[in-house]
Parts: C-alpha cells; structure tokens; sequence
C-alpha cells in the first residue's frame, strides 16, 4: 500500500468513526442531518439550504431554514461541525463553495 492509498483508508476510517452513531457527538445530531453532513464531508456534495447557512455561518439563515428537530438540535449540530468536520470545510460561504469545487480531492 503506498502512501496515498494509506492517507486515503486513514481518512475514510476516520470518517467512519466520525459519523458513526456510536460518536458521542454524532449520537446526538438528527440522523438525516447527520446523513446529509457525512455525504457533504465525504463526496463534497453540495448541503441544502439549512445545512448551506449552518456551515457557511450564517444564523439567520439556518434558523429559517431549519425543520423543527434541527432548531431543537441546533447547538449539538454547531458542537459537532466544530469539534469533528475539518475546519477548511466551515466557517464562511466562501470555504463552503471550496469545499464543494475541490470535489476530485475527495
């Protein structure tokens, strides 16, 4: 196995601890937002519009495009975005539209 193939394996069971319902921080995150972070984290597909405005920073706008349970979970989704995706993936629309560009890297 060559140095690429072991980055790569590393990561994808990094992500799959990551996104496992037995994470302390995911177990807590409504599954299909969970479902939707994992697909943006892993094949860089764009998020919906809630995840979009949680992601890119934007409060107003995840409030109101929020279903009720993820209003109810809105800071367990904060918590796990801050403390488990990578930082170059969050943080402002610009980041999220890279992100999303860079998808052959993922």
């Amino acid at each position: 196995m060559n140095t690429v193939e072991y980055a790569m394996t590393s990561l994808e069971t990094r992500y799959d601890r990551i996104f496992s319902p037995e994470d302390d921080l995911a177990a807590v995150v409504p599954i299909h937002t969970l479902d939707a972070l994992e697909r943006y984290i892993r094949d860089r597909l764009p998020p919906g519009g809630f995840l979009t405005a949680v992601l890119s920073n934007d409060l107003v706008g995840a409030f109101g495009a929020a279903d009720s349970t993820n209003v109810e979970a809105m800071k367990e989704i904060i918590v796990f975005i801050y403390n488990r995706i990578p930082s170059s993936s969050w943080g402002s629309k610009e980041k999220v539209n890279a992100w999303i560009a860079n998808r052959e890297e993922a």
